[in-house]
């Protein structure tokens, strides 16, 4: 299946253009009727201003990673499609249909920290001060003002990153471009898979907009490859040479497989599902009837294995990690406001 990041006809768009309107002008009345408050400890948020997959989760667990040691950091999210209601501390039990598939992927990977879940961010954070936090990280925080930051991140996937140059639901963008003066800082993800020329250009006008603003280049590598059936874990050069079926149910596919491809994995199938794609027994009977048929192994993404609850034979996960390419400076970034 070929990625779907391309704007939609001008037939379409035409037709979409005035939802789109009034999905703007709602916004607009939603951000001036909402009362931002100020927390006791120190904020930041990474969000976007995309819909889709633009690395908002990876960028948390980067940030989580660089303040472990010395802040006590809690992570507010709102657990896209969970079952629970109100406020809930995620637990090592829970599964993605209770809090989300990025909360349980967070979780796992860093067990001792606290995630509250909920969509009111303010309760949220007064739930985890009230737990010992004394920082507050906001998952996919940017279209959220209740509570004030001191810092906003904003991700962009460097490989279609103007989101089609329209407003929901005509194109992909949350907000319009120059909503950017908000934002202390950038990320263009996925740099080294960007066209130069066209990135060289969306950071001049993202400066136009705001001067005084950050800009960084991220890109992914593969961390390890861990089993879904036993939880062993192996290092990021295991599929070299040896043939495996993708599959899939995220917003941005296509690094997925360029990790696999510079891993020197031959993918022979791809199975892709929308974005927080819910597998169910039948299709992994079917990628499981698949890998016995080919020999093959099954690979799938971190976020993916978050929504998988059984053991699946010879089926792995795929975790990645961010490396920013101005390393020294983001630090510096991140330690000016949060130490």
């Amino acid at each position: 299946m070929k990625r779907k990041n391309k704007p939609p006809n001008p037939l379409t768009a035409a037709i979409l253009l005035l939802p789109a309107f009034l999905y703007r002008a709602g916004f607009i009345v939603f951000r001036l009727l909402t009362r931002s408050r100020k927390a006791d400890h120190p904020v930041v948020s990474i969000g976007n201003i995309a819909a889709g997959g633009t690395g908002k989760t990876p960028a948390v667990i980067n940030l989580i990673e660089l303040v472990k040691d010395r802040r006590n950091a809690a992570v507010l999210t709102r657990g896209y499609g969970r079952r629970t209601k109100g406020i809930h501390i995620a637990s090592a039990d829970d599964r993605a249909a209770d809090i989300g598939d990025e909360a349980v992927m967070i979780k796992r990977r860093y067990p001792s920290v606290n995630i509250v879940i909920g969509s009111d961010r303010l309760e949220s954070a007064r739930t985890a001060v009230g737990m010992g936090c004394d920082m507050l990280i906001l998952d996919d925080g940017f279209q959220s003002f209740e509570l004030k930051r001191d810092l906003d991140i904003v991700m962009i996937d460097s490989t279609f990153p103007l989101a089609g140059g329209m407003l929901l639901p005509a194109g992909r963008l949350r907000e319009p471009m120059s909503s950017l003066k908000r934002a202390d800082g950038i990320i263009l993800h996925r740099y080294k898979l960007g066209r130069q020329d066209m990135l060289d250009g969306l950071k001049d006008r993202i400066r136009s907009i705001n001067p005084h603003i950050r800009i960084f280049h991220s890109n992914e590598e593969i961390d390890c490859f861990v089993s879904l059936e036993t939880g062993r874990m192996e290092d990021s050069s295991y599929f070299a040479n040896k043939e495996i079926i993708c599959f899939s149910g995220i917003g941005n596919p296509a690094g997925f497989y360029y990790l696999l491809n510079k891993s020197n994995a031959v993918i022979i199938d791809k199975i892709e599902k929308r974005d927080h794609y819910s597998w169910n027994e039948e299709d992994l009977a079917s990628i499981t009837k698949s890998v016995s048929a080919s020999g093959a192994s099954a690979v799938t993404t971190e976020k993916d294995a978050a929504r998988i609850d059984i053991k699946l034979r010879d089926a792995w996960e795929m975790r990645i990690k961010i490396q920013i390419e101005q390393e020294e400076e983001f630090k510096d970034f991140i330690n000016e406001k949060v130490f």
